[in-house]
């Protein structure tokens, strides 16, 4: 997971939504979902706008039009594009959403996210992070992961993972979860330590 991530990192720029969502370094070895039997979440679908240093960033989320890739993954990319539209994957951040049932979860959506637009990576199921989302009406909320709390709940075991720490003092660790063990925390606390209210974007639909 860390090389992947290491070598995707040029895609940072390519999409606010990838830029806070990777940041950390918070993955799994599989997704929180089979890509194969995902169902898309439709309310996600359309052009969002958020407020990134003063400026108005876009991103359009949409099906992967003329895909190899299962039905039940979306793609994420930088600016306003018509959702009909062929396009390239090479851009994208890929979402598989999952819905996890539980009194903790309710209203929330949770989306496995691979980074390098690669679709074998995504049909062979390897190396994502993930991220919590929240869609009303016309507000999407996501959060991104935080990387302390990961931290903290593999150190308590109350998470199974794996913490890689970077040579010298620069740098956040890279951490693996193991997506069973986050699955069942998921369903226990919603979320818990690892989203907080500073890794929250708030999107607004623009069409």
């Amino acid at each position: 997971m860390k090389g992947q991530i290491s070598r995707q990192s040029r895609l940072l720029a390519l999409c606010s939504v990838v830029i806070l969502v990777l940041y950390g370094c918070v993955g799994t070895a599989h997704p929180l979902v089979d890509p194969q039997v995902a169902k898309a979440d439709a309310r996600l679908i359309g052009v969002w706008t958020t407020k990134h240093k003063g400026k108005d960033e876009l991103m359009t989320i949409t099906r992967c039009q003329g895909s190899s890739l299962p039905t039940g993954v979306l793609a994420a990319r930088e600016g306003a594009y018509a959702l009909n539209s062929k396009f390239s994957l090479k851009n994208c951040a890929m979402f598989v959403t999952n819905t996890i049932d539980s009194p903790a979860t309710r209203g929330y959506g949770f989306a496995s996210v691979f980074l390098s637009g690669d679709p074998k990576q995504v049909r062979q199921s390897r190396g994502s992070t993930f991220c919590r989302y929240l869609v009303d009406r016309d507000t999407l909320k996501l959060w991104t992961t935080n990387t302390e709390g990961a931290e903290r709940l593999v150190e308590s075991k109350r998470i199974k993972g794996t913490i890689t720490r970077p040579n010298g003092a620069m740098g956040s660790p890279s951490i693996d979860l193991d997506d069973q063990s986050l699955i069942r925390y998921l369903k226990r606390t919603g979320g818990g330590a690892l989203f907080s209210s500073k890794d929250l974007i708030v999107y607004k639909r623009k069409t």
